[in-house]
Protein backbone atom coordinates (compact mmCIF):
# COMPACT_ATOMS: atom_id res chain seq x y z
CA UNK A 1 0.00 0.00 0.00
CA UNK A 2 1.61 3.34 -0.67
CA UNK A 3 1.44 6.86 0.65
CA UNK A 4 -1.91 8.53 -0.75
CA UNK A 5 -1.68 12.47 -0.95
CA UNK A 6 -4.45 14.83 1.07
CA UNK A 7 -5.34 18.27 -0.30
CA UNK A 8 -3.87 20.67 2.28
CA UNK A 9 -6.29 23.53 1.36
CA UNK A 10 -9.20 20.89 2.91
CA UNK A 11 -7.08 19.69 5.64
CA UNK A 12 -6.31 22.93 6.82
CA UNK A 13 -10.37 24.25 6.36
CA UNK A 14 -11.08 21.15 8.62
CA UNK A 15 -8.33 22.21 11.35
CA UNK A 16 -9.98 25.87 11.16
CA UNK A 17 -13.35 24.18 11.85
CA UNK A 18 -11.97 23.00 14.56
CA UNK A 19 -10.21 26.03 15.61
CA UNK A 20 -12.97 28.41 15.89
CA UNK A 21 -15.13 25.67 17.10
CA UNK A 22 -17.56 25.52 14.57
CA UNK A 23 -16.93 21.56 14.52
CA UNK A 24 -16.27 20.75 18.85
CA UNK A 25 -13.50 18.72 19.78
CA UNK A 26 -13.54 15.19 21.89
CA UNK A 27 -14.39 16.27 25.40
CA UNK A 28 -16.74 19.27 24.96
CA UNK A 29 -20.00 19.14 27.04
CA UNK A 30 -23.30 18.66 25.13
CA UNK A 31 -24.83 21.91 26.20
CA UNK A 32 -21.97 23.84 25.00
CA UNK A 33 -21.95 22.33 21.55
CA UNK A 34 -25.20 22.89 21.08
CA UNK A 35 -24.59 26.84 22.81
CA UNK A 36 -21.98 27.35 20.41
CA UNK A 37 -23.85 25.97 17.42
CA UNK A 38 -27.18 28.77 18.12
CA UNK A 39 -24.53 31.76 18.52
CA UNK A 40 -22.84 30.79 15.20
CA UNK A 41 -25.90 30.33 13.29
CA UNK A 42 -27.58 33.36 14.98
CA UNK A 43 -24.65 35.72 14.47
CA UNK A 44 -24.71 34.67 10.47
CA UNK A 45 -28.40 35.31 10.21
CA UNK A 46 -28.25 38.41 11.25
CA UNK A 47 -25.83 39.04 8.88
CA UNK A 48 -28.43 37.86 5.94
CA UNK A 49 -31.36 40.43 7.81
CA UNK A 50 -28.87 43.36 7.31
CA UNK A 51 -29.02 42.12 3.29
CA UNK A 52 -32.88 42.14 3.42
CA UNK A 53 -33.07 45.34 5.26
CA UNK A 54 -30.53 46.76 2.88
CA UNK A 55 -32.37 45.04 -0.38
CA UNK A 56 -35.53 46.35 0.65
CA UNK A 57 -33.74 50.26 1.23
CA UNK A 58 -32.30 50.12 -2.41
CA UNK A 59 -35.45 49.29 -3.75
CA UNK A 60 -37.62 52.05 -2.08
CA UNK A 61 -34.78 54.59 -3.96
CA UNK A 62 -35.10 52.90 -6.66
CA UNK A 63 -31.68 51.81 -7.24
CA UNK A 64 -32.01 48.88 -9.78
CA UNK A 65 -28.01 47.72 -9.44
CA UNK A 66 -28.23 48.14 -6.04
CA UNK A 67 -31.12 46.07 -5.66
CA UNK A 68 -29.93 42.99 -7.96
CA UNK A 69 -26.24 43.58 -6.27
CA UNK A 70 -28.09 42.49 -2.90
CA UNK A 71 -30.52 40.19 -3.82
CA UNK A 72 -27.47 37.98 -5.68
CA UNK A 73 -25.49 38.16 -2.12
CA UNK A 74 -28.80 37.34 -0.42
CA UNK A 75 -29.38 34.17 -2.31
CA UNK A 76 -25.81 33.55 -2.19
CA UNK A 77 -25.88 34.21 1.77
CA UNK A 78 -29.69 31.86 2.07
CA UNK A 79 -27.56 28.63 0.51
CA UNK A 80 -24.66 29.15 3.22
CA UNK A 81 -26.90 29.56 6.08
CA UNK A 82 -27.88 26.08 5.03
CA UNK A 83 -24.31 25.18 4.44
CA UNK A 84 -23.80 26.39 7.89
CA UNK A 85 -26.42 24.50 9.60
CA UNK A 86 -25.15 21.49 7.73
CA UNK A 87 -21.71 22.00 9.12
CA UNK A 88 -23.08 22.60 12.66
CA UNK A 89 -25.81 19.96 12.86
CA UNK A 90 -24.42 17.39 10.56
CA UNK A 91 -20.52 17.00 11.34
CA UNK A 92 -21.12 13.28 12.34
CA UNK A 93 -22.33 12.48 8.85
CA UNK A 94 -19.56 14.87 7.23
CA UNK A 95 -16.73 13.32 8.62
CA UNK A 96 -18.26 9.45 8.11
CA UNK A 97 -18.26 10.07 4.48
CA UNK A 98 -15.28 12.35 4.48
CA UNK A 99 -13.06 9.39 5.84
CA UNK A 100 -15.12 6.37 4.24
CA UNK A 101 -12.73 3.55 2.87
CA UNK A 102 -14.27 4.11 -0.54
CA UNK A 103 -13.62 7.68 -0.22
CA UNK A 104 -9.60 7.59 1.42
CA UNK A 105 -9.07 4.66 -1.12
CA UNK A 106 -7.60 2.51 1.24
CA UNK A 107 -7.30 -0.49 -0.50
CA UNK A 108 -5.66 1.32 -3.51
CA UNK A 109 -2.11 -0.70 -4.69
CA UNK A 110 0.90 1.33 -5.82
CA UNK A 111 -1.05 1.79 -9.02
CA UNK A 112 -3.39 3.02 -8.17
CA UNK A 113 -2.12 5.38 -5.66
CA UNK A 114 -0.27 6.60 -8.74
CA UNK A 115 -3.61 7.37 -9.95
CA UNK A 116 -5.21 9.03 -7.31
CA UNK A 117 -2.48 10.86 -6.14
CA UNK A 118 -2.35 12.26 -9.94
CA UNK A 119 -5.88 13.59 -9.86
CA UNK A 120 -5.51 14.98 -6.10
CA UNK A 121 -2.81 16.87 -7.16
CA UNK A 122 -5.09 18.69 -10.10
CA UNK A 123 -8.20 19.05 -7.49
CA UNK A 124 -5.81 20.66 -4.96
CA UNK A 125 -4.60 22.85 -7.57
CA UNK A 126 -8.40 23.74 -8.06
CA UNK A 127 -9.04 24.42 -4.54
CA UNK A 128 -6.04 26.70 -3.47
CA UNK A 129 -7.28 29.50 -6.54
CA UNK A 130 -11.00 28.64 -5.42
CA UNK A 131 -10.31 29.67 -2.11
CA UNK A 132 -7.86 32.05 -2.88
CA UNK A 133 -10.53 34.21 -5.44
CA UNK A 134 -13.40 33.73 -2.79
CA UNK A 135 -11.31 35.30 0.18
CA UNK A 136 -9.62 38.18 -2.22
CA UNK A 137 -13.14 39.14 -3.04
CA UNK A 138 -14.50 39.02 0.02
CA UNK A 139 -11.79 41.12 1.06
CA UNK A 140 -11.97 43.41 -1.58
CA UNK A 141 -15.50 44.18 -0.67
CA UNK A 142 -14.95 44.67 3.06
CA UNK A 143 -12.50 47.19 2.17
CA UNK A 144 -14.16 49.39 -0.70
CA UNK A 145 -17.58 49.01 0.92
CA UNK A 146 -15.95 50.28 4.65
CA UNK A 147 -16.69 54.15 5.81
CA UNK A 148 -12.94 54.66 4.93
CA UNK A 149 -13.38 54.16 1.89
CA UNK A 150 -17.00 55.36 0.63
CA UNK A 151 -17.08 58.56 2.39
CA UNK A 152 -20.26 57.25 4.50
CA UNK A 153 -20.35 57.39 7.85
CA UNK A 154 -23.89 55.23 7.84
CA UNK A 155 -22.88 52.01 5.19
CA UNK A 156 -22.44 48.86 6.03
CA UNK A 157 -20.09 45.97 4.39
CA UNK A 158 -21.05 44.55 1.27
CA UNK A 159 -22.50 47.94 0.34
CA UNK A 160 -25.44 47.42 2.94
CA UNK A 161 -27.67 51.09 3.52
CA UNK A 162 -30.44 51.35 5.52
CA UNK A 163 -32.27 54.21 7.38
CA UNK A 164 -33.21 53.27 11.00
CA UNK A 165 -33.60 56.03 13.45
CA UNK A 166 -31.95 54.06 16.22
CA UNK A 167 -29.03 53.01 14.08
CA UNK A 168 -27.96 56.41 13.42
CA UNK A 169 -26.39 56.11 17.22
CA UNK A 170 -22.51 55.50 16.91
CA UNK A 171 -22.20 52.82 19.30
CA UNK A 172 -25.17 50.97 18.08
CA UNK A 173 -24.01 51.43 14.43
CA UNK A 174 -19.80 49.93 15.09
CA UNK A 175 -21.81 47.67 17.08
CA UNK A 176 -23.87 46.72 13.70
CA UNK A 177 -20.82 46.89 11.53
CA UNK A 178 -18.84 44.49 13.58
CA UNK A 179 -21.53 42.24 13.24
CA UNK A 180 -21.88 42.63 9.42
CA UNK A 181 -18.24 42.71 8.94
CA UNK A 182 -18.32 39.18 10.69
CA UNK A 183 -21.03 38.35 8.97
CA UNK A 184 -19.36 38.89 5.48
CA UNK A 185 -15.81 37.04 6.16
CA UNK A 186 -17.53 34.05 7.79
CA UNK A 187 -19.48 33.94 4.64
CA UNK A 188 -16.44 32.97 2.64
CA UNK A 189 -15.16 30.75 5.03
CA UNK A 190 -18.84 28.62 5.28
CA UNK A 191 -19.12 28.80 1.26
CA UNK A 192 -16.13 26.06 1.74
CA UNK A 193 -17.88 23.68 3.08
CA UNK A 194 -18.21 22.89 -0.76
CA UNK A 195 -14.81 21.92 -0.73
CA UNK A 196 -16.06 19.03 1.48
CA UNK A 197 -19.08 18.20 -0.62
CA UNK A 198 -16.87 18.59 -4.11
CA UNK A 199 -14.44 16.47 -2.68
CA UNK A 200 -16.69 13.08 -1.54
CA UNK A 201 -18.33 13.54 -4.69
CA UNK A 202 -14.70 13.47 -6.50
CA UNK A 203 -13.45 10.39 -4.84
CA UNK A 204 -17.00 8.29 -5.15
CA UNK A 205 -16.17 9.00 -8.93
CA UNK A 206 -12.95 8.11 -8.95
CA UNK A 207 -13.49 4.78 -6.76
CA UNK A 208 -15.83 3.89 -9.36
CA UNK A 209 -13.38 4.39 -11.74
CA UNK A 210 -10.60 2.32 -9.53
CA UNK A 211 -13.22 -0.30 -9.57
CA UNK A 212 -13.44 -0.83 -13.28
CA UNK A 213 -9.72 -0.90 -13.54
CA UNK A 214 -9.63 -3.68 -10.68
CA UNK A 215 -12.75 -5.34 -12.82
CA UNK A 216 -10.52 -5.51 -15.83
CA UNK A 217 -7.47 -6.68 -14.43
CA UNK A 218 -9.87 -9.90 -12.97
CA UNK A 219 -7.60 -12.43 -13.06
CA UNK A 220 -4.12 -11.50 -14.78
CA UNK A 221 -1.85 -11.13 -11.65
CA UNK A 222 -3.09 -14.12 -10.27
CA UNK A 223 -5.59 -16.56 -12.60
CA UNK A 224 -6.58 -18.69 -9.61
CA UNK A 225 -8.42 -15.91 -7.93
CA UNK A 226 -10.63 -14.79 -10.48
CA UNK A 227 -13.48 -15.83 -8.44
CA UNK A 228 -12.18 -14.86 -5.55
CA UNK A 229 -11.35 -11.26 -6.72
CA UNK A 230 -14.43 -11.07 -8.38
CA UNK A 231 -16.38 -11.30 -5.15
CA UNK A 232 -13.94 -8.71 -3.78
CA UNK A 233 -15.30 -6.31 -6.49
CA UNK A 234 -19.02 -7.15 -6.14
CA UNK A 235 -18.56 -6.56 -2.03
CA UNK A 236 -16.85 -3.49 -3.31
CA UNK A 237 -19.42 -2.15 -5.49
CA UNK A 238 -22.44 -3.39 -2.99
CA UNK A 239 -20.46 -1.02 -0.75
CA UNK A 240 -19.75 1.92 -2.88
CA UNK A 241 -23.08 2.19 -3.87
CA UNK A 242 -24.96 2.29 -0.88
CA UNK A 243 -22.33 4.62 -0.04
CA UNK A 244 -23.16 6.94 -2.44
CA UNK A 245 -26.90 6.36 -1.95
CA UNK A 246 -26.68 7.95 2.12
CA UNK A 247 -24.70 10.77 0.95
CA UNK A 248 -27.53 11.59 -1.82
CA UNK A 249 -30.08 11.58 0.90
CA UNK A 250 -27.87 13.12 3.60
CA UNK A 251 -27.61 16.02 0.93
CA UNK A 252 -30.80 15.82 -0.68
CA UNK A 253 -31.85 19.39 0.58
CA UNK A 254 -28.71 21.62 0.47
CA UNK A 255 -28.41 19.90 -3.48
CA UNK A 256 -32.19 20.91 -4.22
CA UNK A 257 -31.75 24.49 -3.06
CA UNK A 258 -28.47 24.50 -4.91
CA UNK A 259 -30.41 23.43 -7.95
CA UNK A 260 -33.74 25.68 -7.72
CA UNK A 261 -31.33 29.03 -6.89
CA UNK A 262 -28.88 28.52 -9.01
CA UNK A 263 -30.25 30.55 -12.06
CA UNK A 264 -31.43 33.23 -10.21
CA UNK A 265 -27.91 32.70 -8.55
CA UNK A 266 -26.23 32.57 -11.92
CA UNK A 267 -28.46 35.79 -13.70
CA UNK A 268 -27.90 38.42 -11.21
CA UNK A 269 -24.04 37.24 -11.24
CA UNK A 270 -24.31 38.23 -15.36
CA UNK A 271 -26.26 40.98 -14.78
CA UNK A 272 -23.83 42.46 -12.20
CA UNK A 273 -20.77 42.32 -14.77
CA UNK A 274 -23.13 43.45 -17.72
CA UNK A 275 -25.14 46.34 -16.46
CA UNK A 276 -23.38 47.54 -13.15
CA UNK A 277 -20.76 50.54 -13.87
CA UNK A 278 -18.06 49.90 -11.26
CA UNK A 279 -16.57 52.93 -9.83
CA UNK A 280 -13.26 51.33 -9.66
CA UNK A 281 -11.60 47.85 -10.14
CA UNK A 282 -11.87 46.78 -7.09
CA UNK A 283 -15.50 46.10 -7.55
CA UNK A 284 -14.93 44.59 -11.21
CA UNK A 285 -13.09 42.32 -8.86
CA UNK A 286 -15.85 41.68 -6.74
CA UNK A 287 -18.56 41.03 -9.77
CA UNK A 288 -16.22 38.49 -11.28
CA UNK A 289 -15.52 36.98 -7.97
CA UNK A 290 -19.18 36.41 -7.46
CA UNK A 291 -19.57 35.32 -11.24
CA UNK A 292 -17.08 32.24 -10.72
CA UNK A 293 -18.46 31.56 -7.36
CA UNK A 294 -21.99 31.30 -9.20
CA UNK A 295 -21.01 29.23 -11.53
CA UNK A 296 -18.78 26.57 -9.98
CA UNK A 297 -20.84 26.75 -7.38
CA UNK A 298 -23.44 24.85 -9.54
CA UNK A 299 -21.30 23.30 -12.35
CA UNK A 300 -19.12 21.79 -10.04
CA UNK A 301 -21.82 19.89 -8.38
CA UNK A 302 -23.29 18.85 -11.49
CA UNK A 303 -19.75 17.84 -13.19
CA UNK A 304 -18.75 15.21 -9.97
CA UNK A 305 -22.82 13.89 -10.12
CA UNK A 306 -22.45 13.19 -14.06
CA UNK A 307 -18.85 11.82 -13.30
CA UNK A 308 -20.29 9.12 -10.67
CA UNK A 309 -22.58 8.21 -13.38
CA UNK A 310 -20.63 8.09 -16.18
CA UNK A 311 -18.00 5.76 -14.54
CA UNK A 312 -20.39 3.68 -13.08
CA UNK A 313 -21.43 3.20 -16.37
CA UNK A 314 -18.08 2.03 -17.71
CA UNK A 315 -17.76 -0.82 -15.24
CA UNK A 316 -20.07 -3.15 -16.64
CA UNK A 317 -17.69 -2.85 -20.27
CA UNK A 318 -14.60 -3.37 -17.88
CA UNK A 319 -15.94 -6.23 -16.75
CA UNK A 320 -16.11 -7.79 -20.04
CA UNK A 321 -13.03 -6.77 -21.04
CA UNK A 322 -11.86 -9.17 -18.00
CA UNK A 323 -10.75 -12.92 -18.92
CA UNK A 324 -14.46 -14.03 -17.90
CA UNK A 325 -14.55 -15.98 -20.94
CA UNK A 326 -11.83 -18.77 -19.65
CA UNK A 327 -13.66 -19.11 -16.33
CA UNK A 328 -15.81 -22.23 -15.07
CA UNK A 329 -19.28 -21.96 -16.05
CA UNK A 330 -20.68 -21.14 -12.40
CA UNK A 331 -18.17 -17.93 -12.21
CA UNK A 332 -19.14 -17.08 -16.06
CA UNK A 333 -22.80 -17.21 -14.42
CA UNK A 334 -21.85 -14.78 -11.76
CA UNK A 335 -20.21 -12.76 -13.89
CA UNK A 336 -23.32 -12.40 -16.15
CA UNK A 337 -25.16 -11.91 -13.31
CA UNK A 338 -23.13 -9.41 -12.00
CA UNK A 339 -22.87 -7.74 -15.67
CA UNK A 340 -26.73 -6.84 -15.41
CA UNK A 341 -26.98 -5.38 -12.24
CA UNK A 342 -23.73 -2.68 -13.12
CA UNK A 343 -25.18 -2.60 -16.37
CA UNK A 344 -27.44 0.15 -14.96
CA UNK A 345 -25.34 3.48 -13.82
CA UNK A 346 -25.59 4.70 -10.39
CA UNK A 347 -27.62 8.29 -10.97
CA UNK A 348 -27.49 10.81 -8.13
CA UNK A 349 -31.28 12.32 -8.22
CA UNK A 350 -32.48 15.17 -6.05
CA UNK A 351 -36.13 14.19 -5.56
CA UNK A 352 -37.44 13.76 -9.18
CA UNK A 353 -34.16 15.72 -10.96
CA UNK A 354 -31.12 14.02 -12.01
CA UNK A 355 -27.64 15.48 -11.00
CA UNK A 356 -26.10 15.74 -14.27
CA UNK A 357 -24.11 17.97 -17.19
CA UNK A 358 -27.85 18.10 -18.65
CA UNK A 359 -29.35 19.56 -15.98
CA UNK A 360 -26.56 22.49 -15.60
CA UNK A 361 -27.56 23.09 -19.42
CA UNK A 362 -31.37 23.34 -17.82
CA UNK A 363 -29.89 26.33 -15.27
CA UNK A 364 -27.77 27.76 -17.10
CA UNK A 365 -30.83 28.06 -20.48
CA UNK A 366 -33.14 29.45 -17.64
CA UNK A 367 -30.37 32.14 -15.78
CA UNK A 368 -30.71 33.00 -19.80
CA UNK A 369 -34.47 33.70 -19.51
CA UNK A 370 -34.31 35.71 -15.92
CA UNK A 371 -31.39 37.67 -17.67
CA UNK A 372 -33.83 38.51 -20.47
CA UNK A 373 -36.87 39.46 -18.84
CA UNK A 374 -34.81 41.62 -16.13
CA UNK A 375 -33.46 43.38 -18.87
CA UNK A 376 -36.68 44.80 -19.49
CA UNK A 377 -36.57 46.75 -15.96
CA UNK A 378 -33.73 48.37 -16.60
Amino acid sequence: MSHLEWDPTLRRFIEFLYAIGIWSKDGESKSWMELKRILFFLQYFSFVVYLFIGGRQAYKNGDMAQLVFLSENQIACIVVLMKLAYLLWRKDEMTTFLYDDNVTHCNANREESAIVNGNNRKIAIFNKVYTTAIMVGITFMLVISSPAFTNDDKMLPVFIHFDLDCYYDSVLYWIVYVDAFLGTFFCGIYTFTMLIIWYIMYNYSLEYKLLGRRLTLLGTETPNTYRQDLIHSIDGHNNLFQSVEKFRSTFDKLFFVEMFVGAAFICTSVYNLSYNTPDNLFEIVIYAVMFCYAFFEIFLLMYFANEITLNSNQMSYCLFESKWIEQSESTKKCVIIFGEIIRIPQVMTVYIYPMNLEKFMSIANCAYSMFNILQSFK
